[in-house]
């Protein structure tokens, strides 16, 4: 699948250049003169990774950046940003980008750099779905363990309790009293055992559906 990568840069001839490499390196190249443009870009189609400029008019790069880390459908797009200025690349990667390119650029490490940061993208998601995995299966075996290690033996405490009761074996009036008390705590438990089965039955399947992030 042909990777998307989007350019941000308000200087026509940077982006031609940057975009003739990663056309002949296999990308797909979407290209905003400005931070506004790029904030619509970003957002309708959601790129693989965001080259972006820090000065600009308008909306800097470090605006970009800040308001698509806030979004849902972009925040986790990786962002490079491009810049010669060393304070620049600094508060980049210390407001949370991944990379950053120096201009003037080199064009082995321009795509160094893009095919890394994609590639430890999809390394993290597939890290992501195997702990979601693991975590579901722990649930899964949670509530084997409730469904029938615990509340098993609490049917079997509540059906003796019962049967104390109703065959009167509970000869005077004291034992009566600590069978019923017995019976009363016992069909608690048992009531909150499963309210947390139900509850973890819901969980595993909106792990399961992906309902959940």
């Amino acid at each position: 699948m042909i990777k998307k990568v989007l350019i941000i840069d308000d200087t026509l001839m940077f982006r031609e250049n940057m975009a003739e490499i990663l056309h002949l390196a296999n990308f797909s190249v979407l290209e905003a003169e400005n931070g506004e443009q790029a904030l619509e870009l970003a957002k309708q189609f959601v790129p693989d990774l965001i080259l972006c400029d820090v000065k600009m008019p308008g909306i800097d790069g470090f605006d970009v950046f800040t308001t698509l880390k806030k979004s849902s459908v972009t925040k986790e797009i990786p962002f490079v940003f491009m810049t010669a200025n060393s304070e620049e690349r600094c508060k980049g990667l210390n407001l949370g980008a991944e990379d950053y390119i120096v201009k003037p650029f080199d064009e082995r490490e321009i795509l160094s750099v893009i095919n890394n940061r994609i590639a430890g993208k999809k390394a993290i998601k597939v890290a992501v779905q195997d702990e979601k995995l693991k975590y579901i299966k722990e649930l899964e075996e949670m509530l084997h363990m409730i469904s029938h290690d615990v509340r098993s033996p609490l049917c079997s405490c509540l059906g003796l309790a019962e049967l104390l009761l109703n065959n009167n074996s509970a000869s005077t009036p004291e034992l009566k009293k600590i069978t019923e008390g017995i019976q009363a705590s016992t069909l608690q438990l048992e009531n909150i055992t499963r309210i947390l089965t139900e509850q973890l039955y819901r969980s595993v399947l909106r792990h399961r559906n992906g309902d959940v992030n």
